[in-house]
């Protein structure tokens, strides 16, 4: 019998091989116009409810503490939009791939990492980095509404040191995941003086969610979209467009 994980995760792969390939090809025509998706901050980037519950892979080389912060952060967003997004936690052995993107073509895992080796995109100032894979699936009013389809969360062990408190040169850690975290679960910007900031430092230890943002949220999953305010947040994102409905964009959380 065929294991339909290995068919999409083969799929995936030859997926990834063709965008490489025809990334090459329209490197050749100087003046090829292509019709590829573009992401504003100004867009809505949420789960399809129906995709409730998901399982968040958690690479094994985390301690017990950590593993423990990483599933107190999700209960916190989980409530914060009242709905349970996860039911499970299992442990893993990751490939050590050497760019975050492999870790969506060649792995079918949603996972978060701990990055001891060197990332391509983990640069020496970037504390922590969450990717997701979206799709469009509709426009309202100009602005862009899309459904995410995978996420992998990178905490940049190699560069940094995270620890329970943070200070002495380390950085909290259940901070920054809590942070991640809300990427993960559609907060497509970096709002300044809250747990969504985009600047991480060794002296921030906050384990709660501001209540603006909360309601934010909220209302992205519970109001009808149509009715959504429009905000812009600021924004350190990375946008790779695959097709003019698909894109992986990439969310940094940069040192101070």
């Amino acid at each position: 019998m065929i294991n339909s994980k290995s068919v999409n995760t083969f799929l995936k792969k030859i997926s990834y091989l063709l965008v490489c390939t025809l990334l090459a090809i329209s490197c050749g025509f100087d003046n090829k116009t292509t019709d590829l998706i573009t992401v504003s901050e100004n867009d809505i980037i949420l789960w399809n409810k129906d995709s409730f519950p998901l399982t968040m892979y958690i690479d094994n080389s985390f301690t017990a503490s950590e593993v423990s912060s990483i599933k107190e952060a999700s209960s916190l967003w989980e409530a914060a939009v009242e709905i349970d997004v996860f039911n499970s936690f299992p442990s893993f052995t990751p490939v050590n791939y050497s760019k975050t993107e492999d870790y969506y073509y060649l792995d079918d895992r949603m996972a978060i990492y701990k990055a001891s080796h060197q990332v391509e995109s983990l640069r020496p100032n970037i504390l922590a980095l969450t990717q997701l894979y979206i799709k469009l699936v509709k426009k309202i009013d100009g602005r862009q509404i899309f459904h995410i389809e995978h996420f992998d969360v990178f905490m940049n062990d190699f560069y940094f040191n995270f620890n329970d408190g943070g200070g002495s040169g380390e950085y909290d850690f259940k901070t920054i995941v809590l942070h991640e975290i809300g990427h993960v679960f559609g907060i497509s910007g970096h709002i300044d003086n809250t747990i969504m900031n985009g600047y991480g430092s060794t002296n921030i230890v906050t384990h709660s969610i501001d209540p603006d943002i909360k309601q934010d949220l909220y209302d992205i999953y519970h109001i009808d979209l149509y009715q959504l305010p429009s905000k812009v947040y600021i924004s350190h994102i990375s946008t790779t467009p695959l097709t003019s409905t698909t894109a992986i964009v990439s969310f940094q959380l940069l040192k101070d």
